[in-house]
């Protein structure tokens, strides 16, 4: 009943829902990047692309340093990490402490980003 009621109605009763659908959706913060930053990471070899994803995974829109998360072995990272500096996109700082074993020595990563800036609209 209620789709035959639409029917006859022209719709409109869609139309409306459409327009509080689009209405209700939240304005989600984001980063914006230059597009020579991106052309320059896709000219990389995969372990600076790689780094890059997970920089921002873990900081986005530039400010204090977050942790960072990756699957790059030590020596890829510090290749990758230095060309991401030289390029002027991230800044790496080491996280010394006390290892499982209960020794001193580096524990961790942080990262910032110095290319992205926070705005709140979509």
């Amino acid at each position: 009943m209620t789709t035959a009621l639409k029917a006859i109605n022209g719709g409109s009763k869609q139309r409306n829902e459409r327009k509080l659908a689009d209405a209700d959706k939240s304005i989600r913060p984001h980063c914006k990047v230059s597009i020579e930053d991106i052309n320059w990471v896709r000219q990389q070899p995969p372990s600076v692309q790689q780094l890059r994803l997970d920089s921002v995974a873990a900081e986005q829109f530039g400010g204090s340093a977050h942790k960072l998360d990756t699957n790059l072995t030590y020596k890829s990272l510090q290749k990758a990490g230095a060309a991401l500096t030289a390029q002027g996109l991230f800044q790496f700082e080491e996280v010394f402490g006390r290892l499982p074993s209960g020794r001193p020595g580096l524990i961790s990563y942080r990262v910032r980003n110095l290319h992205g800036y926070y705005t709140n609209f979509i």
